[in-house]
């Protein structure tokens, strides 16, 4: 997610930045998106799953294009579940 706490971006982005949501909930309206997540936010913190957020629409590009360059490398793991909990790739620098 970015930028979710922008009325304009949400509005220009018809809540596409608020993406999270959209994958959990995709037959809810996108109106209800930002009223949605600070449950989901909850939700993700009580069961030990850290929730992602870029505060700007420049971090969320500037962070997907460091995934995208990572994830073209042959050795690059992919960020999965397992049975202990979330795994994630602390850097993608």
């Amino acid at each position: 997610d970015f930028s979710r706490r922008s009325k304009i971006g949400n509005w220009l982005m018809g809540c596409i930045n608020i993406h999270v949501i959209h994958h959990i909930f995709p037959k809810i309206c996108h109106i209800h998106y930002p009223a949605i997540t600070p449950v989901l936010i909850k939700t993700a913190q009580e069961h030990g799953i850290e929730y992602k957020e870029n505060a700007s629409f420049w971090d969320g590009w500037v962070n997907h294009i460091k995934m995208l360059k990572y994830l073209s490398k042959r050795d690059a793991e992919v960020p999965a579940y397992n049975e202990n909990n979330l795994r994630t790739v602390e850097s993608f620098a």
